[in-house]
């Protein structure tokens, strides 16, 4: 991980203008232990961070890694919130609005999907694996 985010980031301080590379990379953890353990990825720990303690940029690129952000966040942030009643803290909450798609499937000799259509064999059909 700490390699492809110092990729993304060097190559985009190379040359702004290039449009296929960041200097701000998302890093989404499932728990909190995580997200402390891939601080790390900051560059802006300098010498304790990951590039340094593992050799993975040279030195004198460091510089270069501290003109980005590497933001580590937890995933409930992006999940609803329940509102906050008398101080406490707000619960995450399940909520979302039922999506309902139609799909089209074809009988082909191989299952598979592309362009949007979903391929499917007789046998997987009869059978009920769908």
């Amino acid at each position: 991980m700490g390699m492809l985010a110092a990729w993304i980031i060097l190559n985009k301080v190379q040359d702004r203008q290039d449009h296929r590379f960041s200097d701000v990379v998302l890093i989404v953890c499932p728990n909190v232990t995580i997200r402390n353990r891939l601080r790390e990825l900051d560059p802006k720990e300098g010498e304790a961070s990951l590039y340094r303690t593992s050799d993975l940029i040279p030195g004198h690129l460091m510089p270069w890694m501290t003109q980005s952000r590497v933001l580590v966040r937890n995933w409930h942030v992006f999940e609803p919130q329940a509102i906050q009643t008398g101080g406490v803290g707000a619960k995450v909450t399940r909520a979302g609005v039922e999506a309902r798609t139609k799909e089209t499937i074809i009988i082909a000799s191989e299952a598979k999907t592309t362009h949007g259509c979903r391929y499917q064999t007789q046998p997987a059909v009869r059978c009920g694996k769908l």
